[in-house]
């Protein structure tokens, strides 16, 4: 079934830290990869699209689409930067998702800096949730505190799900798990690698 789907990364600068290595920023560059082929393969209607954190200027976002050579390039570009805004970027994936004509929506969210003004991040989550947006959230790193909150707050929601990732756990396979419920039949351990060198070379 074809669904509209947006990934939010986070590119704040303390995702060079190498606590998970290669460095968190890595990490999540391979995990996303990996998760558009499964997107794109499962159904070639899907569309995807992708929001960081930090921007470099207003509204530098890439609104949903099923050109994977748009959505590579996007990714492969960005940079770190300052001043991560989390409400911003639930603002935009959500309007993304609301002019969608597909029914099937989905928010996969990566946090890794520290959540300020958690409560209204959480009350954004929720607020998508409550619109049948399924949220899939991947805390790790700084955010490890706000993902055990979101764990305890939302278990009354089937439509947000929260995975905590520690730095001795298998990053890649317990995410992609977690993001694809089980089912990464298209993983690809030769585009992992690559994807990795490519990144360690930027």
């Amino acid at each position: 079934m074809p669904r509209t789907s947006i990934v939010v990364f986070d590119n704040a600068l303390n995702s060079q830290n190498q606590d998970y290595l290669p460095s968190r920023f890595i990490l999540q560059k391979e995990v996303i990869e990996q998760l558009i082929t499964n997107l794109l393969e499962g159904d070639n209607e899907s569309l995807i699209g992708l929001v960081p954190l930090a921007q470099k200027s207003a509204n530098d976002v890439l609104t949903p689409t099923r050109l994977r050579h748009l959505l590579s390039s996007f990714a492969y570009q960005q940079d770190l930067y300052k001043n991560p805004d989390h409400l911003l970027a639930l603002f935009q994936s959500d309007r993304s998702l609301h002019i969608s004509q597909l029914s099937d929506k989905t928010l996969y969210i990566f946090l890794s800096t520290p959540v300020e003004k958690s409560d209204d991040v959480f009350i954004n989550l929720l607020s998508m949730a409550s619109k049948g947006i399924k949220v899939k959230a991947v805390c790790f790193g700084d955010a490890v505190e706000f993902g055990n909150c979101l764990q305890k707050e939302s278990g009354f929601s089937n439509y947000i799900q929260t995975l905590i990732v520690h730095p001795e756990d298998d990053f890649n396979t317990s995410v992609l798990e977690f993001l694809l419920d089980g089912d990464s039949k298209y993983a690809d351990e030769d585009l992992e690698e690559a994807i990795r060198r490519s990144m360690v070379e930027k």
